[in-house]
């Protein structure tokens, strides 16, 4: 019997049907396991250039977007010789997260966009305080001199620590927990006087310029700034200020509004001189209350 089919197969003749097989599918088997051989063995490769390359530049490879196209070699090579240069001629020590931090600050800056702005951790987290108008600490806000570095205490807010603990308008912020005023950044300064709640921080306070400082232990508290201060004017005009939209000036407003029609207001003045901006949700929230229904999305 010819053992051959038409199909070009080969079986052997003493093997059960059911066990004839086709070579064909051995091959097919050894191309795969080729083709993932190799694959995993150019990957594994690759990792090792890469590898190989960040150990002998100290560089990082990164994916950048073709559209971006930041970061060429050009721009690269201009940041490794400004730090070179950094390196060798500054004649102060520097934080290497500052420089870092600087850099990508100025990424959003040159899109010339007051909207577009990078934030670090810490930047991002006052940002929140400031937002929501909620933090654990004294209750002051301070100013600090460009030039000088002089802190001083720019506002004490009503029922805060700051304020059962005496401090006033004007006065100036000598240390803080033994750390000189002048020496950091308002931010940084602000970072120490801030903390867990029910802690202490030490505040060394000069009151007038020819005297003697004192010093002064203030307990952190959960502080809830007021964003909206209101009065009523001799003729009867209401006059609400409002300095920042936080999660809480809506209801700070609605309390102010009913205070005042409750003197018998006659009109009202809502001041929004100085303030910064916000939240947009506060925004609508606030003026809901005063506009024709359904005007507000």
């Amino acid at each position: 019997m010819d053992n051959s089919n038409n199909n070009g197969l080969e079986y052997d003749d003493n093997s059960d049907m059911s066990d004839k097989k086709p070579h064909r599918k051995g091959f097919r088997n050894g191309f795969g396991v080729g083709i993932a051989t190799g694959i995993v063995t150019t990957i594994v490769l690759g990792l090792i250039v890469l590898f190989a390359y960040t150990m002998i530049t100290g560089r990082s490879v990164h994916t950048v977007a073709k559209s971006a196209d930041v970061l060429d070699d050009k721009t690269v090579q201009k940041i490794d010789e400004l730090a070179n240069y950094i390196d060798e001629y500054y004649y102060e020590d520097y934080d290497k997260d500052d420089l870092e931090n600087g850099l990508l600050h100025g990424v959003m800056e040159g899109l010339n966009d007051p909207y577009s702005v990078y934030y670090t951790a810490d930047e991002y987290k006052e940002l929140q305080i400031s937002t929501t108008g909620t933090y654990y600490g004294i209750g002051a806000a301070l100013k600090q001199d460009p030039n000088t570095k002089q802190v001083t205490v720019s506002k004490v807010y009503s029922g805060t620590p700051s304020e059962e603990a005496g401090l006033k308008k004007d006065d100036e912020i000598v240390s803080v927990d033994g750390v000189e005023a002048t020496s950091e950044d308002l931010t940084k300064l602000v970072a120490k006087i801030r903390g867990k709640e029910g802690t202490k921080v030490t505040l060394e306070i000069r009151r007038g310029e020819d005297t003697d400082p004192f010093t002064v232990e203030v307990e952190r508290k959960n502080v809830e700034l007021p964003s909206v201060d209101s009065k009523l004017l001799d003729n009867g005009v209401g006059y609400i200020q409002v300095s920042e939209f936080q999660t809480n000036t809506a209801s700070q407003f609605e309390d102010a509004l009913d205070g005042l029609t409750n003197q018998g207001m006659k009109g009202l003045i809502v001041d929004l001189r100085a303030n910064p901006g916000g939240l947009l949700t506060a925004v609508t929230e606030m003026v809901d209350r005063l506009l024709p229904a359904e005007t507000v999305g």
